[in-house]
């Protein structure tokens, strides 16, 4: 037993020990660079590595990067690496299994000196990244940054910190956090603090961000302090793009949250969901097309040319989506006036699929074809204190306005040209001719 507990030791301590060497020379094999270009979303991407036994040095470079879904043609990022090799590192959260775990110092250049990121990855910034490469193909990168401030024509943004985390899974889908104890932005007449921001990204091709993927932003609290003072506490907002690979359509879906809302408005709290289900790929696809082209030309665009260019795309982008089939839900809830009101909408768009241009959108048509539901549920004595109070009273007492158990309800559906308001028919076909 002792004998076969020494041979054990001893063959474990040998691959501990070859092991580095090798996953050196795969570092340094020409496929790492492959698969970094896969992983990554970055064709332009090229690396070169002198290894060692248990470390090596090196230098990644990328030429029009993409990032966040927009190329940057003209900028390069050059990244120095000190990579130590797995499979058991000692890295700055403690010891890990890994490929390998590096830490990188990236400078970008070619970006406007005003441009955040331009600012973020300055060479006099000293922004360091390190990434992790697990036994899984998987890579996770962490950023730690320090104070961060951006101005530029009277507008500045401040970040007290900023963390980011970035996971790549080897088949591609990747996950972005980042977040921030406090971000002010602002200009001369107003300035906003919002505390506690956290932002989550997950898409499954990271160079076709956003689509398909989704979007969460958290915040404790955001303040802004002006003419009109607004403070909200407790926000949320979810997005998800969805593809539906048998419609060849995408459903995009999102959800928005206040717990509080403090302000002279009447609004206590919101919440707000919605769903767009129908909307043409292409249509999609041409949109995100769109907004890189527009990111790309934006410094070499006079202010005219910009609105004009943005104009022209934009009312093909409404052309397509009024030609095509198109579902929208929606549902809202609004504490006010000391009481809850919920309101949902339904709308069934048919397309228009022969419309050429938005000059040739006739309203009557709009209305033939059209098919909206809205419900409102609204707290009866939340009412009586607000500006429509003498409004509600008399509906009520005209019977326009149905009650139940506290709460006044509308229900109005436009289908076929017939107006329908709680069970009163408008026809309006009259009124189109």
């Amino acid at each position: 037993m002792k004998k076969l507990l020494v041979l054990l030791g001893g063959v474990i301590v040998t691959i501990l020990t070859i092991s580095p060497k090798l996953l050196g020379l795969m570092i340094q094999d020409d496929s790492t660079e492959t698969r970094l270009i896969e992983m990554t979303g970055q064709p332009g991407l090229s690396l070169a590595m002198q290894s060692g036994w248990f470390s090596s040095q090196g230098q990644i470079t990328i030429r029009d990067p993409i990032i966040a879904g927009n190329m940057y043609r003209g900028v390069v990022l050059v990244a120095d690496l000190a990579v130590l090799h797995g499979p058991l590192l000692v890295t700055d959260d403690g010891m890990k299994l890994g490929m390998a775990w590096a830490r990188i110092l990236p400078v970008i250049s070619g970006l406007a000196a005003n441009d955040p990121i331009q600012q973020l990855l300055a060479e006099d910034m000293q922004t360091s990244f390190t990434v992790l490469a697990g036994l899984d193909g998987s890579l996770q990168l962490h950023m730690d940054a320090g104070a961060l401030q951006f101005a530029e024509a009277g507008t500045y943004l401040y970040l007290d910190d900023l963390r980011a985390d970035l996971h790549i899974a080897a088949n591609g889908n990747a996950e972005l956090r980042a977040s921030s104890s406090e971000i002010t932005v602002g200009d001369a007449l107003n300035d906003t603090v919002i505390r506690n921001a956290s932002m989550t990204l997950h898409t499954e091709e990271l160079s076709a961000t956003p689509l398909p993927g989704g979007l969460g932003v958290r915040a404790t609290q955001l303040q802004s302090n002006g003419l009109q003072q607004l403070t909200m506490n407790g926000i949320s907002i979810d997005y998800v793009a969805r593809p539906e690979p048998d419609t060849r359509t995408i459903t995009l879906q999102q959800n928005v949250q206040i717990d509080e809302i403090v302000s002279s408005m009447p609004i206590d709290s919101l919440t707000l969901t919605s769903e767009f289900t129908g909307i043409d790929e292409n249509i999609a696809a041409g949109y995100i097309a769109f907004m890189r082209e527009t990111q790309g030309r934006m410094q070499l665009m006079s202010e005219t040319q910009l609105q004009n260019h943005v104009a022209q795309h934009s009312e093909q982008l409404v052309l397509g989506l009024i030609r095509s089939p198109l579902q929208q839900r929606g549902n809202v809830i609004v504490q006010a006036f000391g009481g809850e009101h919920r309101a949902a909408l339904d709308i069934e768009w048919p397309g228009m699929d022969g419309l050429s241009s938005l000059s040739g959108i006739d309203v009557r048509q709009v209305i033939r074809v059209i098919d909206v539901t809205l419900d409102i549920v609204a707290d009866e004595e939340a009412l009586s204190r607000s500006p429509i109070a003498a409004s509600v009273r008399a509906y009520v007492m005209q019977g326009m306005l149905p009650q139940d158990n506290g709460n006044v309800l509308l229900n109005a559906s436009l289908r076929g040209s017939v107006l329908v308001v709680n069970g009163q028919r408008f026809p309006l076909e009259a009124l189109l001719n």
